[in-house]
């Protein structure tokens, strides 16, 4: 019997410009990401930055193409 393994796709560690992940997620890196597919992350904008759709937090979804939508502050 030979067993083939599909390497599932994951998301890398999001660098996010005027945003941060919960503190966690940087003290423990290694062991969070790289992340599954269909995992949630909650990201947050620092102060004087939104998100696209004009929020102080939002989440993004780890997809096979990335994270959607792309943990972004404006």
């Amino acid at each position: 019997l030979k067993f083939f393994f599909i390497s599932e796709k994951r998301c890398d560690f999001p660098m996010i410009e005027s945003g941060r992940l919960a503190q966690y997620y940087y003290t423990f890196k290694s062991f969070y990401f790289p992340i599954s597919i269909d995992k949630k992350l909650p990201f947050f904008c620092l102060a004087g930055y939104t998100t696209e759709s004009g929020k102080q937090e939002e989440q993004s979804r780890c997809s096979a193409e990335g994270w959607s939508p792309e943990p972004r502050c404006f």
